[in-house]
Formats: C-alpha cells, sequence, structure tokens
C-alpha cells in the first residue's frame, strides 16, 4: 500500500491536518496555499510546501518518510534551500516531517544541528489518545493501524463521524472518497467474506463507491464461477453414467466399465438395478 502518495493526497484535500499536527489552529489553513513544486536541476520533489497568502507568515515545508533513510535529512535541507534560493521571499520556514513511525527517524545529523529548531517532527505510531481522536488526525490514524478489519471500521466510521460534525470548508464527499480510498488499498487482498464486514459500516451512499461494487463484483464472479464449475462437473457425471450404461447393456463385465468410466460401485449398482426394471 503506498501510504505515503494517500497521505499526500490527505494534505491536499485536507490541509488543516498540518496545523493540527503542529498544535495549532486548523483554521490556519485557511491563510495558505498548497503545492508540491519540483526543482528541476537538482531532480529533487518536495512532498509539499504551505504558502502563506498574506505577505508575512511561516513557509511550512511538508516531507513525508515511510521508508529508512540514513541520508533523509541531508536531502530535507538541500530541497529546502534550493527551494529559498529559486524562490526568494521574506518568510520565516518551519519543516514539518511526518514519520511513519519513530524508529525511521535516524536524528539530525552533526552538520544539521543548528536547524534542529526548524524541524517539527510527527510520529504516526506514536500519537496521544487525544490526538487519535482529532479529525482529520483520525483519518491518518487509520494509514497505520493494524490490518485488522473490525478494528479499522469501527475508527472509519468514527473518523466520518466526527468529520460530519466539523463546520468549516471541508468536502464530506472528498473526506468519504479519502477513507474509501484507504479502505480499499489497505485490505485489497481480504477474502470475500472478510470484506463483507466493511459493509456493515453503513456509511453514507457506501454502496455507490468503486469499493462496495468491486467486493460485490468480486462475489458474483466467485459466485459464477463455482456455478460453472458445478455444470461442468455435473455434464462430466451425466456422461459417465450414459457411457456405463451403454457397456452395461453391451454385456461388458464390471471391471471393464470401471476402467472405461471410473464410475463408483455404488453408481453401478444403481444402473444395474434400472436396467432390469
Amino acid at each position: 500500500m503506498r501510504t505515503d502518495t494517500i497521505l499526500h493526497q490527505i494534505f491536499v484535500q485536507l490541509p488543516s491536518l498540518l496545523f493540527v499536527l503542529i498544535g495549532r489552529d486548523a483554521k490556519e489553513s485557511a491563510d495558505y496555499e498548497f503545492s508540491s513544486p519540483e526543482v528541476k536541476e537538482t531532480a529533487f520533489r518536495l512532498d509539499g510546501v504551505f504558502i502563506p497568502k498574506a505577505p508575512q507568515g511561516t513557509l511550512f515545508f511538508v516531507e513525508l518518510q515511510f521508508q529508512h533513510d540514513p541520508r533523509f535529512y541531508s536531502r530535507l535541507f538541500a530541497e529546502i534551500f534550493v527551494y529559498l534560493r529559486r524562490n526568494a521571499s521574506d518568510y520565516d520556514w518551519q519543516a514539518v516531517v511526518v514519520f511513519a513511525e519513530k524508529q525511521l527517524d535516524t536524528g539530525i545529523p552533526q552538520q544539521y544541528r543548528a536547524l534542529e529548531g526548524q524541524v517539527h517532527r510527527v510520529y504516526l505510531d506514536n500519537l496521544s489518545e487525544e490526538q487519535k481522536h482529532q479529525h482529520p488526525i483520525d483519518i491518518v490514524e487509520l494509514l497505520v493501524l493494524p490490518e485488522n478489519t473490525e478494528l479499522v471500521a469501527g475508527k472509519a466510521r468514527a473518523a466520518l463521524a466526527r468529520s460530519a460534525q466539523v463546520q468549516d470548508t471541508y468536502k464530506q464527499d472528498e473526506i468519504f472518497k479519502l477513507v474509501t480510498q484507504i479502505l480499499t488499498q489497505k485490505f485489497s487482498t481480504l477474502s470475500y467474506e472478510e470484506a463483507q464486514m466493511l459493509l456493515n459500516l453503513n456509511l453514507p451512499a457506501f454502496e455507490e463507491t468503486q469499493f462496495y461494487k468491486d467486493i460485490m463484483q468480486r462475489g458474483f464472479n466467485q459466485g459464477l464461477q463455482q456455478g460453472m464449475q458445478l455444470g461442468v462437473q455435473r455434464e462430466k457425471k451425466e456422461s459417465t453414467l450414459f457411457t456405463a450404461e451403454r457397456l452395461l447393456r453391451e454385456g461388458c463385465s464390471d471391471d471393464m466399465i470401471y476402467r472405461v468410466t471410473e464410475i463408483l460401485p455404488e453408481e453401478l449398482a444403481e444402473l444395474k438395478k434400472k436396467i432390469l426394471l
């Protein structure tokens, strides 16, 4: 599952997430524009930049780290300073690094230690209970939960309920799509029976989502395949019985019939009764 990609989409749809993660007012997101610029001559791509709309403010660089990289901070600061060189401004800046796990954070190297105060680090596996119940952090938590259908289903239901209560610029349909996408990718290997557990979420318009349609189609295909297999088996058995009956009427021995048709003894006995009748 491309967790970092999903999280990037959450930032796009829910920019207030950044400010909630760093303990600031979610409403500040209205004063920023989010982008993911590329620094072409170095082949660097910043995961995200929150640019203040007003002349004064703080420039937030967002980086999502979901794998071990001992050179991460070197790359991060290189990207930031190349960006600042190409985009001159008087903004203060801060880097917000979102790690999937705390153990992925190798620590800021000695040569960059003077920049420690410019970096705010967030560990998704080390969120407080209060953060886990705060929207939209609750949606992010779905990414790092263990693949337990009942647990994730309950968390998804609670996250959507909280999103419906938030009075701001959030788009409910976009939030629903994000949660649906997380469920679809997180449980792509679920069996049909396990996936049915997620259908009991009773989410708004859930039957209209591609996730629901895919699950139902999977069940239909399984049923169709099983039906076809039963049909083939039935035809094969009917052919076997027809051949055995013909050989029996022609006076062939039981051993001959067994070798040719692989019929069961009890089935041959039934055929003999039928012929005698």
